[in-house]
């Protein structure tokens, strides 16, 4: 990395007597120090399962010897190849890593002035047999006897490692648990605890759905434990689940109890942090808005739900990523870890 000088001088004061046709004296210029800012990471994707491809602000190259890849328990990653394309450097691995298993990349990279920038960037395994799945039941309004659980429907074979579940969205996550390797079939249920006791008995299911014990845990359904988890916001907020963390979006839930009226600076959603994370649902495709802009009315209003009285994917119909594919059971309908009933609750 350069070292910059700055040099620091004075110019003394000179009484010059002014005579006509006197030549000005110039003014003295400053060293050009030329450039001194250091490469800006931007951000990282993964083409396929043995790249990693790192964004910058400018071109750079990776410091001979300082590439390292490891995962989780700390066993390398060999790479094969660094190419580098402009802006973007490409990372390419002899075998991919794990699917689903955190790892991490250590480089240092310099741009074309010798500027240097150090980095420790996380990233996840591709799991190429990741299942179709979406957002099935969910309660916010738990109780302690029935805290709240979201639960997800798997509607091909395939395995669950890597992938992501959040109350928020990805990168801007309120909580979230990022899944085992679990080898599920098609019809199976996956339960997602989000406010766990604590105790012993809640296992992260991998092998044996029969496995954990803890509330609302079910033995024919795989039950998942959000470590530390407080429970979902009641009646305003978004669930979102992605393929693994930066990864692609697979489904999403809108829901408020709020209308465009009860504010008029998050366009009723009560806070930017929840507008921000609709609009980005919708960004994605997640969720639709019925008309403009996304607002509490294009929500699930959760209001009429409580512990036992859960909200409901229509079961058997087309996912229209919108308020109109849900519904509220009846008082004592949950029914987590088994197919939705078509009973709708009624005040």
């Amino acid at each position: 990395m350069k070292t910059a000088r700055m040099v620091l001088y004075s110019t003394p004061l000179i009484a010059t007597l002014l005579i006509s046709g006197c030549v000005p004296l110039e003014e003295p210029s400053l060293f050009d120090l030329g450039d001194l800012a250091p490469p800006i990471f931007l951000g990282l994707s993964q083409p396929d399962d043995r790249t990693l491809s790192l964004e910058f602000s400018e071109a750079v190259t990776a410091k001979e010897g300082t590439v390292r890849i490891t995962g989780s328990s700390g066993e390398s990653v060999t790479v094969t190849q660094i190419l580098d394309h402009k802006h973007t450097l490409d990372l390419t691995f002899v075998q991919p890593p794990e699917a689903g298993i955190r790892c991490t990349a250590e480089l240092s990279v310099s741009d074309e002035a010798g500027n240097s920038l150090d980095l420790l960037v996380p990233f996840y395994g591709i799991n190429p047999d990741l299942p179709a799945m979406l957002i099935n039941e969910i309660t916010t309004q738990g109780s302690s006897s029935s805290p709240d659980m979201v639960e997800l429907r798997v509607s091909e074979a395939g395995n669950l490692a890597g992938a992501l579940l959040c109350e928020g969205i990805d990168g801007d996550c309120i909580q979230e648990i990022v899944f085992p390797p679990i080898e599920a079939l098609a019809g199976d249920f996956v339960i997602i605890h989000f406010k766990p006791q604590g105790i012993e008995e809640e296992i992260n299911e991998t092998d044996d759905p029969a496995a954990s014990g803890g509330l609302k845990a079910h033995p024919q359904a795989w039950d998942l434990w959000v470590q530390g988890g407080s429970g979902l916001s009641g009646n305003n907020g978004v669930i979102a689940l992605y393929t693994r963390p930066g990864g692609p979006a697979i489904d999403a839930f809108l829901y408020s109890n709020r209308t465009s009226e009860s504010d008029s600076d998050y366009r009723g959603f009560g806070s930017s942090a929840v507008l921000r994370r609709a609009e980005a649902i919708c960004e994605a495709g997640m969720w639709m808005a019925a008309d403009g802009p996304v607002r509490p009315e294009d929500a699930v209003n959760p209001e009429p739900s409580t512990a036992t009285r859960s909200m409901f994917r229509k079961p058997e119909e087309a996912d229209t990523n919108s308020s109109v594919d849900w519904f509220i059971a009846p008082t004592g309908g949950a029914s987590f870890g088994s197919a939705n009933g078509n009973e709708v609750y009624e005040p």
